[in-house]
């Protein structure tokens, strides 16, 4: 059988548990069916040997007695196959049924981590969109036609939107938003649980390394590819919309945006997207993770002090942001339409020979760096707490083994 001595693989992804799961059953289903036709083949047997005797031959005592003992033989070694036979597929059967309660088990924890992280990651958002909003006005201002009257300071931009909008518009684009970070944040936290599990099967157990610094930083790396890429459609809707202030809604944006580029221009700006988010990605869940299985006991942050988190949380993130946000400040400007850039490479030259020259990569850091602290604190609290209320267990890591 194909499960006999068979070891579990942890699946890829959602649907390739489902399908593994359907295929557990399948399997055990046919098990069941083996078991119950060996038993209808012995019974036949049975009763073909008790039958084939010829009434009208008149047997001597002596043959009866022989056919009575080769009878005995054959139905004893009958049962002793049987028997081999029965306990091989309940092995099997036993095996298939634990193979997909593990699946079983691996696929209601993937889906509640992509629910805590989605709700994590709305809550977060929704905590810190006026600073996000304003940080995005002053980062994408050297992309916008109107650069040259855009004010660039925190307190200039505020008062502006609150004289065009109302205190409502720091919320403006916020629903958009919330849709994509729900599952960007959701996709990364369950894929970066999925990718350190990975890497420890693949890197640590088979060159018997320690899970340190650097297989989180590429664990992150990959987490974060994932999750950019497919929300990446709905990142560019939702700066498109908080950036202009003539964009009705969603739909105006989505309109707007396939008016001017087709499918193309929701993509506009993905290279940078993912050389900024993968790198800064891997180096906040790295450096979240390196914390805590620095300053909690055993990483264990069931227990842990909330403030403690909330701090990692944002150390993390500022220290993520202050190594990537030149490649996010591309990224952002190669959104903006009319931009006039052939590309990455022209892009960050012009920005590099700009008025603020190597400066100009940092526009709007400072508001950035105040939405990281509450943002990626608040973000990775909320996890660990309705992980742990949930009691979703935590990746185990294979430590070095010591010869």
């Amino acid at each position: 059988m194909v499960l006999r001595g068979s070891k579990i693989h942890p699946p890829q992804d959602v649907s390739e548990l489902k399908q593994r799961i359907h295929e557990l059953e399948d399997e055990i289903r046919t098990i069941e069916k083996e078991e119950h036709e060996t038993e209808m083949d012995l019974a036949t047997m049975v009763r073909h040997e008790l039958l084939q005797d010829d009434p009208s031959s008149a047997p001597t005592q002596s043959a009866i007695s022989q056919a009575q003992a080769h009878i005995n033989t054959k139905l004893l070694q009958s049962l002793n196959a049987l028997l081999q036979r029965v306990d091989a597929l309940e092995a099997e059967q036993k095996e298939a049924k634990n193979q997909l309660t593990e699946y079983n088990k691996q696929y209601k924890t993937t889906m509640q981590q992509l629910a805590c992280g989605g709700v994590a990651g709305a809550l977060a958002r929704t905590t810190v969109a006026p600073i996000d909003r304003i940080k995005l006005i002053i980062q994408t201002a050297m992309g916008r036609q109107e650069a040259a009257n855009t004010e660039t300071s925190i307190v200039k931009t505020a008062s502006k939107i609150v004289r065009e909008g109302g205190i409502k518009s720091f919320w403006k684009g916020n629903f958009v938003n919330c849709i994509r970070v729900f599952p960007y944040a959701a996709i990364q936290f369950a894929s970066y649980e999925r990718f350190k599990h990975l890497v420890s099967i693949n890197i640590t157990e088979r060159f018997n390394r320690e899970f340190g610094f650097l297989e989180r930083l590429l664990s992150g790396a990959c987490a974060g590819a994932t999750a950019a890429t497919l929300t990446y459609p709905l990142d560019v809707i939702r700066v498109r919309q908080a950036t202009f202030n003539d964009i009705k809604g969603p739909i105006d944006a989505v309109s707007r945006i396939y008016g001017e580029s087709g499918v193309h221009g929701f993509f506009r700006g993905w290279v940078p997207t993912v050389f900024s988010l993968g790198p800064f990605i891997a180096c906040n869940f790295a450096t979240f993770d390196y914390l805590k299985a620095t300053f909690i006991k055993d990483g264990n942050t069931k227990n842990a002090n909330s403030l403690l988190v909330l701090g990692l949380g944002a150390g993390a993130g500022l220290f993520a942001q202050s190594v990537c946000y030149p490649l996010d400040t591309v990224r952002r400007n190669m959104q903006m339409p009319g931009n006039n850039y052939n590309g990455t490479i022209d892009c960050i030259a012009k920005i590099a020979s700009g008025p603020k020259g190597i400066l100009g990569f940092y526009r709007g850091m400072i508001p950035n760096a105040i939405k990281i602290v509450p943002n990626n604190g608040i973000r990775f609290l909320a996890y660990t707490k309705l992980t742990a209320y949930l009691g979703i267990p935590t990746t185990k890591i294979r430590k070095q083994r010591k010869d």
